[in-house]
């Protein structure tokens, strides 16, 4: 290989590339040639951008093709598993003594943990919860328009303590007419929850 000599001295190759100066050079240059060239009527670099997203969605869309028609309907999926049963312990729906005669269980429907119901006098009934001692949980009654007389507007239904020597609840109904006091009726219906 031949050296290359100038006036008796070797060249050394440059081997460290171009100098900051010159890249400096060369941003500017490409920066001006940007912000120039829509101002002299060529293209901005923005329309440039629109043109090409422009195309590539023209030939997303021509491949595309048309929608087809809607299928046919599928089968119906399976039932779900049924539900985790609710906290309560018991609950019913008691009809008054008027409507369905107690003798000696009164008439209980959408029942779930009542063994029965009786009724110990007028307006009081006794609630048989298997499993649950009355002493130690609180019932929960109100009157249930359904199996009420009218009008329903003016009864009560109330739980006391126990029914006397049972663990059974007790829940005790009422009318009032006008401004007297209430009294214990036996045309009220009610539902009762042993949470």
């Amino acid at each position: 290989m031949k050296r290359i000599t100038v006036a008796g001295r070797r060249l050394k190759p440059n081997r460290r590339g171009p100098s900051w100066l010159q890249l400096g050079i060369a941003m500017a240059l490409t920066l001006a040639l940007v912000v120039v060239s829509p101002a002299i009527g060529g293209p901005s670099l923005r329309s440039l951008v629109k043109q090409e997203v422009a195309q590539q969605v023209a030939s997303v869309s021509k491949a595309k093709g048309k929608r087809g028609p809607r299928g046919p309907q599928g089968p119906p999926g399976a039932n779900g598993a049924n539900g985790a049963p609710g906290t309560a312990r018991a609950y019913g729906l008691v009809t008054s003594h008027t409507l369905s005669p107690c003798s000696p269980n009164c008439e209980v429907t959408h029942d779930s943990g009542i063994a029965n119901v009786t009724r110990t006098g007028t307006g009081l009934y006794c609630v048989f919860v298997p499993g649950v001692d009355a002493n130690q949980v609180s019932a929960v009654a109100d009157v249930a328009f359904g199996p009420t007389n009218s009008p329903e507007g003016n009864a009560s239904a109330q739980t006391s303590t126990q029914c006397s020597g049972t663990n059974a609840f007790e829940v005790k109904t009422f009318r009032r007419t006008g401004a007297n006091d209430a009294v214990s009726a036996d045309d009220v219906g009610f539902t009762i929850i042993v949470p």
